[in-house]
């Protein structure tokens, strides 16, 4: 008697206690709904015939379901369409009644998954639409079927709705008809929809233009040197896509994507072998593509690079330091050649800093990040190093 005393078994709402132990239904989060009513009912004519509702990429379409046991059905367990935020769809709601000016409908779509439909969630209505002014009358349907156009707020979280339609005959309740009271004929129908993050429609069509490309130094350098390319004039329609190729060694190699280059810029850190570089643009829906122009960056001959900037005699021919930078960099010199100008770049190209002779640079205004000097000299080479700000 204990034993099957501790296994009684109570209901509680949304949950069962036995023995102790609480046990949660699988749909404790679904929401509680009321249940439409009305007091003579549907028939087979006064009844909604159709909803139909188009996706993205699914279909509602529930046709020629009858009159519903109690005058409610609950279609809940069909697919939902998926529809996106900010976007506007056709919600078709038909009937078989014939005067069908007599027929008025309306819906609501619970966007704060709340378990009510309230006015303000209301999304279709005949009432005051002038949908019948052949019959003299504001209200009803314009005929068997009835298109309602529905804009999903741009701002409704994504996730699943609840949707009521409710079509009623023949009343003067119209114009105060809700989702709960009991009216006197008609029927109510209950669906899921579906709401999803907005997915922008591409406007590229064709091959879109891969612009021209450009490098913010000398094409030939040595093999540590850094170097910046860019492109000008590529097409930035919705669809497009842009992806950087590297063909190696130049003339002869294949050409392969550079993995995560597919923007506007292109940083190269150091090259081993003479390399041809492009960029080509893709329309995404239609696989249309052309390619930039080809740029071929060359290695100088190793008695112009020496090893790393080391002459014969172990001595540095050019330092920068120090590296990484807080307040200042200073470009020391050791050879021949005099420096003439020195630049700074960003990482995507942009010049931040440009002084003629001198070697001690004030870098105190940059933010903390990744940079890249170049060192011009007067005999015209240029040389250019990674330089990390630090804060």
């Amino acid at each position: 008697m204990e034993l099957l005393r501790r296994l009684n078994a109570f209901c509680f709402a949304s949950q069962i206690i036995i023995g102790g132990f609480i046990f949660l239904p699988s749909s404790i989060n679904a929401q509680s709904y009321c249940t439409p009513d009305f007091s003579n009912g549907c028939s087979p004519n006064i009844t909604i015939k159709t909803v139909n509702i188009q996706g993205e990429t699914t279909l509602l379409d529930n046709s020629n379901s009858g009159c519903s046991s109690g005058s409610y059905g609950d279609f809940t367990s069909l697919t939902a369409p998926d529809l996106e935020q900010g976007n506007t769809y056709a919600i078709q709601i038909g009937t078989d009644y014939n005067l069908y000016w007599q027929i008025d409908v309306r819906g609501w779509l619970d966007l704060n998954n709340n378990g009510t439909f309230e006015e303000s969630e209301e999304i279709l209505t005949t009432f005051g639409q002038n949908l019948a002014p052949t019959y003299g009358t504001s209200n009803g349907m314009a005929g068997s079927n009835t298109s309602f156009n529905y804009t999903v707020p741009a701002s409704t979280p994504t996730g699943d709705y609840r949707m009521r339609i409710r079509l009623l005959y023949n009343s003067t309740q119209v114009s105060t008809m809700d989702a709960c009271t009991q009216y006197m004929f008609g029927e109510s129908e209950d669906y899921m929809i579906h709401i999803g993050t907005y997915t922008p429609t591409p406007t590229c069509n064709g091959a879109p233009d891969a612009g021209i490309i450009s490098s913010n130094e000398s094409l030939d350098l040595c093999p540590d040197e850094d170097f910046i390319l860019s492109a000008t004039g590529s097409s930035n329609d919705l669809g497009v896509t842009l992806q950087w190729q590297q063909r190696i060694p130049a003339g002869t190699g294949t050409w392969t994507d550079i993995s995560g280059a597919t923007g506007t810029t292109l940083t190269v850190s150091g090259i081993t072998d003479n390399t041809d570089y492009r960029l080509v643009t893709t329309c995404t829906p239609t696989s249309d593509n052309s390619t930039s122009n080809t740029l071929t960056v060359n290695l100088k001959p190793s008695t112009e690079c020496g090893t790393s900037d080391i002459n014969q005699q172990n001595t540095t021919i050019l330092k920068i330091y120090p590296n990484p930078a807080k307040d200042k960099v200073i470009i020391e010199n050791n050879g021949s050649d005099d420096v003439q100008a020195v630049s700074i770049y960003n990482i995507v190209g942009d010049l931040m800093l440009s002084q003629e002779n001198i070697n001690n640079i004030d870098v105190s205004h940059l933010t903390q990040g990744t940079y890249f000097i170049t060192i011009q000299f007067k005999n015209g080479e240029n040389s250019i190093r990674k330089l990390e700000i630090i804060k």
